[in-house]
């Protein structure tokens, strides 16, 4: 085991051990998925782990000039990291959590979704309130699909 991998056990598994089990992993059945890799999304994870607010309480929401705001996503090569409100949130919903609960469920989706086949991806509540989620899901790098917006690069900074 390399020690990227032993740093990424050690930091995640007392995370992953608290996670709830229900991960909702997509289906094959819709032609619009396109499988990712553990790679690319371990890739995603580690630079959401060296965010500067790793361990800092965040204000989320879709409301303009209120902490940080929703929908944001990261992205390398194949896998696209996203995190929202749920569908069903009202526009004022908010949600604290820290970048370390966004990484260690991102990192529940991944092993649960995307190292097993199909390798599609899938979603979770993230925070207390379980109205937002992190959703994990592939990408084709040569074209954007609709819907999925302007996505950053993993290794780029973001602004905020």
């Amino acid at each position: 085991m390399n020690p990227t991998s032993l740093l990424f056990l050690s930091f995640f598994l007392p995370l992953l051990s608290r996670a709830n089990p229900s991960v909702s992993c997509f289906e094959s059945f819709d032609h619009s998925l396109i499988p990712t890799t553990y790679h690319a999304c371990f890739q995603v994870i580690k630079f959401l782990i060296r965010h500067e607010r790793i361990e800092l309480p965040t204000l989320f929401s879709r409301k303009p000039n209120v902490g940080y705001h929703l929908p944001e996503q990261w992205r390398d090569s194949s896998c696209v990291i996203q995190l929202d409100m749920n569908d069903d949130a009202t526009a004022e919903e908010e949600e604290t959590a820290t970048f370390r609960d966004i990484a260690g469920m991102a990192a529940t989706v991944m092993l649960g979704c995307v190292v097993p086949a199909p390798h599609f991806g899938g979603t979770q509540f993230v925070g207390p309130k379980k109205v937002m989620n992190v959703t994990v899901f592939g990408t084709n790098a040569a074209f954007r699909r609709p819907g999925l917006g302007d996505v950053r690069f993993w290794d780029e900074r973001s602004a905020r």
